[in-house]
């Protein structure tokens, strides 16, 4: 189990020892950082026949949107960076209890029987998706995903991946997967429903001359956030671990510099789950701004719950948003949508 105090604990023992050299204080960024306007597109008059619930007007396979990014990396390339939570079939009977509103959409509308690979008309649907979202961005960060649904984009589109239970990243060849030098983790306690992933994987550019030797590192992490506090908590001590032991490799590699993010389905408000990552990280993290609305909560309301947050590991980086129809054809409709609920 990750408790955010243990990592906490952890990360001051690690920056005593190591002179705090690797404390993160010193490469704390500023100087690029600034709000981003809103990805959303300009909201226009909600039509007086709208009811607040989006029904078949929601002609998308999954009651989240994905939410895409531009990670500008110390070394002066980038990394794109696409989160998604697709909707496991296997929970697919929420939608239809109505409680988000998404009863008629073309989530059920799409919840056919189960073809011979044993995928429904909207599954192929996500995989439409997902190839288009292949060809836009570097990896593709997946929650809910069934093990058919990724052996079909795998085996279709030639990409590689790396996985945690239902959390997934995929990746084409324009990045290369450094090998592990931080291990996954997994949410325990109450309301972690036992089977919650947080995956972290290193990356960079393949382009990159130094690869071999760790380059500019994107350390990314993956994760679908149980809905407590206490989840969120382990979260970021996990991110904040994952980070200082960074510092200690950055010391004995010579790495360049590096960003870590971590993105997901996160189950909170994101400026709640800003306030997380300050409590327990004195402020190192950064929210990504400007990113649009995605998803329908329980409570037929709209919400931000993907999101991501970033961190400089070391040099100069910053993280830009990506606006709707940049990272979807015609995904701004949807996103006009939500903000007329």
């Amino acid at each position: 189990t990750f408790s955010a105090s243990f990592w906490k604990n952890l990360a001051a023992q690690i920056n005593f020892q190591m002179g705090n050299q690797c404390s993160g204080k010193m490469f704390k960024h500023t100087e690029s950082y600034s709000a981003m306007q809103h990805a959303s597109p300009i909201p226009q008059p909600r039509p007086p026949d709208f009811d607040g619930r989006v029904g078949a007007l929601w002609e998308f396979p999954s009651d989240h949107l994905p939410i895409g990014m531009t990670v500008n990396l110390p070394c002066g390339q980038s990394i794109r960076v696409v989160s998604w939570n697709v909707l496991n079939t296997s929970y697919i009977h929420w939608i239809y209890k109505d409680e988000q509103g998404m009863n008629g959409s073309q989530i059920t509308q799409l919840d056919t029987e189960k073809d011979s690979n044993g995928l429904t008309a909207r599954d192929r649907k996500v995989i439409q998706l997902l190839h288009l979202l292949l060809q836009r961005y570097d990896i593709v960060v997946l929650q809910e995903a069934s093990n058919g649904l990724v052996n079909n984009i795998v085996s279709s589109s030639g990409c590689s991946y790396v996985c945690s239970q239902q959390v997934v990243m995929l990746y084409g060849p324009t990045v290369t997967q450094l090998p592990a030098t931080v291990s996954n983790g997994k949410y325990s306690g109450k309301g972690g429903g036992g089977g919650k992933s947080i995956l972290v994987a290193d990356f960079c550019p393949s382009s990159s001359s130094s690869a071999a030797a760790g380059g500019s590192l994107l350390r990314l992490i993956g994760t679908h956030c149980p809905c407590n506090n206490q989840g969120k908590e382990q979260l970021v001590g996990h991110a904040n671990w994952a980070c200082d032991v960074f510092y200690e490799q950055a010391q004995e590699q010579q790495f360049v510099g590096g960003v870590c993010v971590v993105v997901g389905d996160m189950n909170g408000y994101g400026r709640s789950v800003s306030k997380i990552f300050d409590k327990w990280s004195e402020g190192l993290w950064y929210p990504v701004e400007g990113l649009h609305l995605s998803h329908v909560n329980a409570g037929n309301k709209s919400c931000d719950y993907d999101n991501a947050h970033w961190r400089p590991l070391k040099g100069q980086a910053n993280v830009d948003p990506h606006a709707p129809d940049d990272t979807l054809p015609n995904m701004s409709a949807l996103v006009q949508l939500l903000l007329w609920k």
